[in-house]
């Protein structure tokens, strides 16, 4: 743990103790709201699922009056419409009272949290000065700080993560049609055009005619669909190219996945080029709008490929595809889904190499969906 982030927790308290502002939701009155802050996730996918609430925030309360604090690898990643302010964050605690004073000085009035990855954010939330503060779910070590602090509710059991963002905006008078609310939200126009050249490319040189994806890893290893199932999958559609077409493949993933592309490639020599450790944040969700579909675990391929609009399989065993799966934005279902073989199920300590969760969802089943994407892309 950061040294210092017991000594800032004090200092949140000591000011909380002597704030005598009226912050409950009862007291909000939009009409005499000027800046809103938005803290969006620091995780790709969650990010990606945002996107909607913060698109629906700009159009409510106009671009110059909306502030967003974002992760730094961020920077360059996303357009937004000229008039937004973005403050880019440090990394932990360490950068802790200089973000919050970068923050303060927006004079923000109230603060909306899209996430319930705790970190920092409802502090520095608090520390921005803003008197009211709506986060969802707010069962969190610091519901205190909150506005909404009553009721206290988890993630709701049937509802999809992305409306759950959708609710906290309703809470700031925000109240679109879910229709409209839900629109596809694209990335940078001239870093997706740099990683779409970059599939054309491969798709020239192979003279194929599909590119493919294939998402190695994912946030956690329990979520992670092992590695001689994607070789298996690989060889399935090489045998079938008479009847498919060349079908090119690309491992996608993180430099933290760079040996199980390895391990891939040994397994499958020319049929995959690899592309994991090698392709910018800012860059991957053009490479991912110029493939043809993706095959991935619950990670954050799966929703930058919802967000882009390209068709996703995807591969659901530990979490629920109804929490965060694709279709959310109103593209098809591609999805297979196994129920957790352990309970309780110890996540990233999972005692199985790979995980049993995942092992259930067998090639074939995966090969059979795949082919049906390719059948509707040929229509």
């Amino acid at each position: 743990m950061n040294i210092r982030k017991p000594f800032y927790l004090a200092i949140v308290r000591v000011i909380n103790f002597f704030d005598f502002r009226k912050r409950d939701a009862e007291f909000f009155n939009r009409k005499k709201v000027g800046k809103v802050l938005i803290i969006p996730s620091t995780q790709i996918g969650d990010m990606y699922m945002s996107l909607p609430s913060i698109h629906a925030v700009i159009r409510s309360y106009r671009s110059e009056n909306v502030v967003l604090l974002l992760n730094e690898m961020y920077r360059n990643v996303f357009d937004f419409p000229s008039g937004v302010t973005i403050i880019y964050r440090g990394k932990g605690w360490q950068n802790f009272l200089y973000d919050a004073l970068k923050v303060y000085r927006q004079h923000c009035d109230v603060a909306l949290i899209l996430h319930a990855n705790e970190m920092q954010h409802t502090p520095l939330a608090y520390m921005s000065g803003a008197r009211f503060i709506f986060q969802l779910p707010n069962k969190t070590r610091f519901n205190y700080l909150l506005s909404n602090s009553f009721p206290v509710r988890g993630w709701g059991a049937d509802e999809h993560a992305s409306y759950t963002r959708y609710e906290v905006v309703k809470l700031i008078g925000i109240s679109e049609d879910r229709n409209d609310f839900f629109i596809k939200a694209f990335s940078s126009e001239a870093n997706r055009k740099v990683g779409v050249q970059v599939v054309n490319d491969i798709k020239s040189d192979h003279c194929s005619d599909f590119v493919v994806g294939l998402q190695l890893g994912a946030s956690s290893k329990n979520r992670c669909w092992s590695i001689n199932n994607y070789a298996h999958l690989v060889s399935m559609f090489k045998d079938c190219s008479e009847q498919y077409g060349r079908v090119t493949f690309v491992a996608l993933g993180g430099k933290d996945d760079l040996a199980l592309a390895e391990e891939l490639l040994k397994l499958t020599g020319s049929s995959v080029v690899s592309l994991v450790g090698k392709t910018k944040i800012s860059e991957l969700p053009g490479v991912i709008s110029g493939m043809d579909f993706i095959v991935s675990p619950d990670t954050g391929t799966l929703h930058i490929a919802e967000s882009m609009g390209t068709p996703v399989i995807g591969l659901f065993g530990v979490e629920k595809s109804k929490f965060s799966g694709s279709g959310y934005l109103g593209g098809k279902k591609y999805i297979i889904e196994k129920p957790q073989t352990c309970q309780p199920c110890l996540y990233n300590r999972c005692a199985y190499s790979p995980p049993k969760c995942m092992e259930q969802i067998a090639v074939h089943e995966v090969f059979s969906l795949a082919c049906n994407i390719i059948k509707d892309i040929e229509k």
